[in-house]
């Protein structure tokens, strides 16, 4: 059981709006939540409007992000903004000794993303991948690898233009291309199946600049081929696995999803919960071994570095050698 603690968050759009739901449902009673937008008040004095969902939380808005890193007795801070300021306002955050969460990307450009990893002590400092806290994924990607030797996975993720996700309709920004939006969710997919291997770029296509991507990885003996779009006319999440004389695949679209191997069904929905509750219940709790060590930005630094490799050869023409 968690201690009450102050918590708050900088950001007013959507994501911001999803992080302080899920924060109200978890925060133990005697807690408070602060919310703070620079330039959106309008958006929490709305939500705060809402019916309340748990009293015992005390909302308070703030239009001045000092007057949150420069308060004591707040101890976490969750940073949901446009990309371009993740970096900058997760530096702030640190600097006042604060406990952070930082939205993927959690910065724009490798140059901020290794200062920031630098000012940030080991679990200090972790970032949105949800998936690392999708059961579904961990129980499938067991069985693959118990299965026996991985050779090839194909993983594609669609998400419409206009999508209604947590009662809101979802817009990417606009500031991003796919592979720096995308990937360090698809990276964090990945690694349930290749841990640890070294992964080089064998081919990249951009179908349009921003929206629609096509990768093939090599992750150590493994090919791996990506195709992700971001303004394609359904969402979808799915992934292929093939052995040498299997194949399994899981349906994700709609968590938990559907899993087979070899023509076999497999139970993805035991002991499924909402991963993006697990992770906000593991930053706030004292134990950090709750932590998925990939959720660290020190860990979390190899997919923004692919994504900027992704980038790059795919406006140099698309092939590295």
């Amino acid at each position: 059981m968690l201690n009450p603690i102050h918590v708050a968050i900088i950001g007013g759009g959507r994501w911001a709006r999803v992080l302080a739901s899920v924060c109200i449902k978890l925060l133990p009673a005697g807690s408070t939540l602060i919310l703070c937008s620079p330039t959106n008040q309008k958006s929490w004095h709305d939500f705060m409007a809402q019916p309340a969902k748990m009293p015992s939380i005390i909302n308070i808005v703030f239009s001045d992000q000092s007057a949150i890193l420069d308060n004591p007795d707040i101890s976490h801070v969750l940073i949901a903004r446009r990309a371009a300021m993740h970096k900058h306002t997760a530096s702030l955050a640190l600097a006042k000794g604060k406990r952070v969460f930082v939205e993927k990307p959690f910065a724009v450009n490798l140059e901020d993303a290794a200062e920031l990893v630098a000012q940030s002590q080991p679990l200090q400092c972790v970032t949105g991948l949800v998936f690392r806290y999708s059961s579904n994924l961990r129980i499938f990607s067991k069985a693959c690898c118990a299965k026996g030797k991985i050779r090839q996975i194909d993983l594609y993720w669609s998400d419409p233009a206009a999508e209604n996700r947590y009662g809101e309709n979802k817009a990417f920004d606009p500031s991003l291309n796919i592979a720096w939006d995308v990937f360090p969710h698809v990276w964090s997919i990945l690694a349930f199946f290749l841990p640890d291997h070294s992964i080089s770029v064998q081919q990249v296509r951009f179908t349009d600049t921003k929206h629609e991507l096509v990768v093939c990885l090599k992750w150590s003996e493994v090919t791996v081929n990506l195709q992700m779009h971001r303004n394609a006319k359904a969402r979808v999440r799915k992934i292929e696995v093939y052995g040498d004389d299997w194949s399994g695949d899981i349906e994700f679209s709609k968590e938990p999803g559907n899993a087979k191997i070899a023509d076999t069904t497999l139970d993805v929905a035991h002991g499924f919960s909402s991963p993006l509750a697990q992770e906000l219940a593991a930053f706030f709790a004292a134990d950090v071994a709750r932590i998925d060590p990939l959720c660290d930005i020190r860990n979390a630094l190899p997919a923004l570095q692919l994504a900027d490799l992704i980038t790059k050869d795919a406006l140099s023409g698309g092939f590295v050698k």
